[in-house]
């Protein structure tokens, strides 16, 4: 009520708290919630689907959308009846009937960027689509076929504000988008303000002790999730109700029912089964987890079952019953929101952890999190203030030091950070995009960072690139004043020097756009190892996808290099410069029979019997052999590995978007 919205779009979030606050806030708060696409049972509307208001002398519709997406949240099973409809099918019913009553359209989306433009371009009659879903660039608005598209800004740094002006000379509104910084500089709102003094208040006097939750995001399949998982659960020993503990697996949503993760069909089926376990029987979920966990190669599920007492009628019964199918489709939407692909990651109360998953570290950070309510809790008076800096509380531009670390009299101290400015020049087109992560954990080395964005195709961001050689974005353009940091040392290595600024160097930064090659929006280039177990079953998948339509054609590439005598070599050495050459003969000779031969190779990459799936795909051996030994097979590899070189490219599997970017 305080915030004075004229509409609130339903989306997940609001659906996380239960049909009851919905209600509540309505009532109580005298919120106006708009959705066009939720229905009950009986098709009725659950919320407002639109309302009118009258501004300017004109007539605006304001409607929401909510992403289909959300049937399938965990929370999903207390809104039984209702129904999402497609987003598009709504919107235009609700336009039929009421456009031409009204002068403005704006839609509210919860459909994240790339749907939402899809609704911007087949839906006829919206003049500003709001989107406030996921980002896929970092676009502040766009226009697709005659409608606006405008997003938020990514961690309300700035409070976006869209001007929309009917134009009598010109079919469509005029639209003007500027930023508002969310800084000191912004005067509280008395009334916000009050409430946020008295709920911090009820905090420091430990009538409110904050529940701290701890979100790790793994494969199960993953070596280094296995100790984050012992940790997380070792806290929850530690603090019991104090932190609420939350696992999520990292999967992506492929197809009707189809789940694709880094270590195979095997660690879908492994992640369903844990699933399964934690809803049945959630006493037996950690046991069983480090059972798996522990357990050697060739040990099975079903060993640790029986181990730990697993009822398996009950798991069965979860695992046919679509629960766990529901569960991997929120969670590849949590994940994909949220950037999520390394596993383990870790956040806490929906902040990235930057540092070591340490049962030690992380305990000195949920004491800090519930500030005098620590002194509740016995494993917090047990542990010392500080074992590093950087378990002191960040403060805004201020440098904090642990005196005395690790022991009973340790205590944070703190100083005045030195201020460093720094361009940030980033491409507005990327899909994966990190300076926010770099910006943060620099954050915490120098706090006295003062950070501004521009934009690569703007005549500052053109004059940057020139002036200081920046050949990937985002590039970071520090002051010379981080030479005075007091910890700049921990990071003099990332840094070379050019003229008069301190640039980060790009293979430490972890820029992923290439300035030098040409945008080519649509393009897709996939770099493959050719013995890599991840990087052939994932090349199966996605000729899969692009056969069946799903999936943009792609043009392949084996990852090669040339040697300092120009020879081609390969990152496994002669055997996959070898399969490199096969691989890239039989794709000359014919591509359906090449994908086949893939398929088979996925299934035993390190088999080196190479004849055998060569002639299982159809193609004679002797003739393979020879043209892999061909003048235009060398000349292909040695495309390839100039292209490696330039892409800075690696790994098992490596996409190049839109001609410039890696991914």
């Amino acid at each position: 009520a305080l915030m004075r919205y004229d509409a609130v779009c339903l989306g997940d979030d609001e659906f996380a708290f239960g049909q009851e606050a919905i209600k509540w806030a309505e009532s109580s708060l005298g919120l106006t919630f708009v959705s066009c696409n939720v229905q009950t049972g009986d098709g009725k509307p659950f919320v407002r689907p639109f309302i009118i208001k009258r501004v300017g002398g004109k007539n605006v519709l304001i409607t929401g959308v909510c992403t289909p997406e959300v049937e399938f949240g965990d929370y999903w099973q207390q809104f039984e009846g209702l129904q999402v409809l497609e987003p598009e099918e709504a919107v235009s019913k609700l336009l039929a009937e009421q456009r031409s009553k009204v002068d403005v359209v704006i839609v509210l989306s919860h459909l994240g960027e790339e749907a939402s433009s899809r609704l911007a371009q087949h839906v006829h009659g919206i003049d500003l689509v709001l989107n406030s879903g996921r980002r896929t660039t970092t676009r502040r608005s766009f226009e697709v076929g005659g409608c606006h598209v405008v997003n938020f800004d990514y961690q309300a740094r700035n409070l976006v504000l869209a001007r929309l002006t009917p134009d009598a000379a010109e079919p469509n509104q005029h639209l003007a988008v500027e930023e508002i910084p969310l800084s000191k500089d912004v005067p509280d709102d008395p009334a916000v303000a009050a409430l946020v003094r008295d709920f911090l208040k009820s905090r420091e006097s430990g009538r409110i002790r904050p529940t701290v939750r701890l979100d790790l995001y793994v494969m199960s399949f993953c070596p280094y999730a296995k100790p984050a998982f012992k940790t997380l659960f070792e806290l929850k020993k530690d603090f019991g109700d104090a932190v609420e503990p939350h696992v999520y697996y990292i999967v992506q949503y492929v197809d009707e029912g189809e789940f694709d993760s880094l270590h195979g069909e095997e660690e879908v089926e492994e992640d369903m089964r844990q699933l399964c376990v934690l809803k049945t029987q959630p006493e037996k979920f950690v046991p069983y987890v480090e059972c798996r966990n522990a357990s050697v190669e060739g040990t099975s599920w079903q060993e640790c079952a029986s181990s730990v007492g697993i009822d398996l009628k009950a798991l069965s019964d979860c695992l046919a019953s679509g629960y766990p199918e529901r569960q991997l489709r929120s969670m590849a939407t949590r994940g994909r929101r949220l950037r999520v692909n390394a596993s383990p990651t870790l956040y806490i109360n929906n902040q990235l952890f930057g540092g070591r998953i340490d049962r030690r570290l992380l305990g000195r950070s949920v004491c800090t999190i519930l500030g005098h309510g620590a002194s509740e809790v016995r494993a917090c008076r047990d542990l010392p203030k500080c074992l590093h800096d950087f378990d002191c509380p960040r403060k805004k531009g201020m440098i904090a030091r642990c005196v005395n670390p690790g022991t009973k009299q340790s205590r944070c101290e703190y100083d005045e950070a030195v201020r460093v400015p720094v361009d940030v020049v980033y491409d507005v087109n990327s899909v994966a995009s990190k300076e926010d992560r770099i910006i943060n954990s620099t954050l915490t080395i120098m706090p006295g960072l003062e950070v501004k964005r521009v934009e690569a195709s703007t005549d500052e961001g053109k004059r940057l690139i020139a002036a200081y050689g920046l050949r990937m974005l985002p590039g970071y353009i520090f002051g010379l004043e981080a030479l005075k940091a007091r910890n700049f040392a921990q990071l003099k290595s990332a840094f070379r020097r050019v003229n008069d600024r301190l640039v980060f160097r790009p293979e430490m930064s972890g820029a992923s756009v290439v300035v030098s090659r040409p945008l080519i929006k649509g393009k897709l280039d996939v770099f493959i190892s050719a013995t890599a177990k991840a990087g052939l079953e994932g090349l199966a998948r996605i000729t899969k996808l692009r056969d069946e339509g799903k999936l943009r054609p792609f043009e392949l590439h084996h990852i090669v290099y040339l040697d300092d005598n120009g020879a081609i070599i390969a990152q496994a050495g002669l055997s996959e410069l070898q399969e490199s050459q096969r691989q890239e003969a039989m794709l000359m000779q014919d591509g359906a029979k090449f994908d086949k031969y893939i398929l088979l190779r996925a299934k035993a990459p390190d088999n080196s019997y190479w004849e055998e799936p060569i002639a299982q795909a159809g193609f004679e051996p002797a003739k393979i052999k020879s043209l892999a030994a061909s003048k235009a097979v060398e000349a292909k590899l040695e495309a390839d590995a100039n292209l490696c070189a330039q892409l800075r490219v690696g790994g098992a599997l490596v996409f190049v978007i839109d001609n410039r970017e890696t991914v």
